[in-house]
């Protein structure tokens, strides 16, 4: 067991609850270059009709999430797509060791899950507070950091892992926040 690969496993994990179709994008790019070597049950991720299909969907994804509205209507869709992507980013663990690919690909897709869940509570408290004028801005922001968090990814899992740790924690303690301050609107 490399924890190399475990961190760049979680680090994935996370940045797929942000934008799953860009970090399967970036795992398809992987394989398709040879940079990772999946087990043959997931060599079709790195095929160019996956690589084809993942780029057209990253672009509709990248471009819907800046319109108010359809961006909730993606989220909807990412609820099924993040823990998809987190489960594929198991192919970076030793794929020799079926039972831990499986255990990694499990608890990446409760990571993925929960990181959108998260980003979906934030949206939906942004959408209230500003009737979706910042959504394009706070999505912008999400690209950004998503496509730094996986060039990190790949470059120092460490670190983007540890990132990622105390970036979910301080976003599970902001959609408490939020849940309360929703909460207290509704009492009164």
């Amino acid at each position: 067991m490399d924890p190399h690969n475990l961190a760049l496993a979680y680090s994935l994990s996370t940045v797929a609850g942000l934008r799953a179709s860009l970090t399967i994008l970036a795992l398809s790019v992987a394989i398709h270059m040879h940079l990772l070597q999946p087990p043959d049950s997931f060599a079709w991720v790195g095929s160019n009709v996956t690589l084809l299909l993942v780029c057209l969907l990253t672009a509709a994804d990248f471009f819907g999430d800046k319109i108010p509205g359809i961006d909730h209507g993606l989220h909807l869709v990412h609820a099924g797509l993040a823990p998809v992507a987190g489960l594929v980013a198991a192919v970076t663990v030793d794929p020799s060791n079926a039972i831990l690919m499986t255990m990694v690909g499990l608890v990446g897709a409760f990571i993925a899950f929960t990181v959108h869940a998260l980003r979906t509570i934030i949206r939906a408290g942004s959408s209230a507070f500003s009737f979706g004028a910042l959504n394009p801005v706070i999505s912008i922001a999400e690209d950004v950091i998503a496509f730094i968090g996986i060039l990190l990814a790949f470059i120092a899992p460490f670190l983007i892992a540890a990132f990622a740790i105390l970036t979910t924690i301080a976003l599970v303690r902001l959609a408490r926040r939020i849940v309360r301050k929703r909460q207290r609107v509704a009492v009164a």
